[in-house]
């Protein structure tokens, strides 16, 4: 395992030099163990922090603390790693220390910060609940498994940090990997393939997405338009609004939207809408918490027999029988 490629991260509090907090996550990067974790309770904090080496190009760290004070933390990152942080918790403001810059990182979206070098601020309130995954790649590993894609390259050394909303295909996988219940080898096997499985759907939906050549006969505007339906088609998967109602939110009239939605992402707004309300269906199925009636339900079916012809018509079971 070559350190130099995992080491190279540190947090410091410039308000009090001997930060408890700071100490902690210093300790799990410091480690070279595959896996390393600092429990927090009652140094300003409580919580964990987890890290998970999957080889010298591919890490995992899942960071859920909830402050019971005020906590500054600066942090300087000089490894050469392809960072997409995912909020899942209280939103989070990253201010560069360099052109002072600001990220903020609302609850639900992800920002990528492109491995060079870089140190930054982040302040926490008493009370907040800071919950985030940060997975990194190395960039000579996303360039080969990509084929050096000239589109992957500009997106690893041009993007600036913008957040994005996360849409629930990677939700998905973010769960399965915060639920990964292996161990030793096969849990590291499991992760490597759940970070292909993340990048994979990440850059189609992000980079290839944004640069999709089917948008002949559509102007910036009416993508960037088509773009906003679908961010609330994804946020609002139980309760999806209507078309009429959709192409007002976005500014477009009916027949734009349903023409220009096919053209852009190859498939009818109403079907784009029960694929992710089936996708999320799978989902709560697979928590086991909730009968076949009650997902239904929530995610917008009254009707449990109609809901269960359209998860069969998808996944080829039915919902009583995936659940087994």
């Amino acid at each position: 395992m070559n350190a130099d490629t995992i080491k190279g991260f540190n947090v410091s509090n410039p308000y009090m030099e001997d930060c408890h907090i700071c100490a902690g996550i210093n300790s799990v990067y410091d480690m070279n163990q595959q896996q390393c974790e600092m429990l927090f309770d009652g140094f300003g904090s409580s919580g964990y922090c987890h890290r998970t080496i999957v080889d010298s190009n591919m890490e995992i760290t899942i960071t859920n603390m909830t402050f019971s004070e005020n906590v500054t933390m600066s942090g300087t990152e000089d490894r050469r790693l392809f960072d997409i942080a995912f909020c899942l918790g209280a939103p989070v403001l990253f201010r560069t220390q360099k052109n002072r810059t600001e990220t903020y990182l609302g609850q639900g979206e992800n920002c990528v910060f492109n491995g060079m070098p870089v140190s930054g601020d982040l302040a926490f309130k008493r009370g907040q609940h800071f919950h985030a995954i940060n997975v990194r790649v190395g960039h000579d590993t996303i360039l080969k498994l990509f084929n050096n894609d000239i589109k992957v390259s500009n997106y690893l050394f041009n993007n600036d940090s913008t957040p994005y909303f996360t849409p629930f295909s990677i939700n998905r996988i973010l769960h399965d990997l915060m639920n990964c219940k292996f161990s030793y080898n096969t849990k590291r096997l499991y992760l490597e393939a759940k970070i292909m499985e993340l990048l994979a759907v990440y850059f189609e939906e992000v980079v290839f997405e944004s640069t999709s050549s089917n948008c002949d006969g559509l102007t910036i505007d009416d993508v960037l338009s088509l773009k906003t339906a679908k961010n609330i088609i994804d946020s609002n998967v139980e309760d999806a609004p209507t078309l009429r109602k959709l192409a007002g939110m976005v500014c477009m009239n009916e027949f734009k939207l349903k023409s220009g939605f096919k053209k852009l992402y190859g498939t009818p707004v109403h079907a784009y809408i029960i694929d992710k309300k089936m996708d999320t269906a799978r989902f709560l199925l697979e928590c086991q918490r909730h009968k076949v009636i009650e997902v239904a339900q929530m995610v917008g079916y009254n009707d449990a027999s109609y809901f269960a012809g359209k998860f069969k018509e998808k996944f080829g079971v039915n919902p009583s029988e995936y659940m087994k």
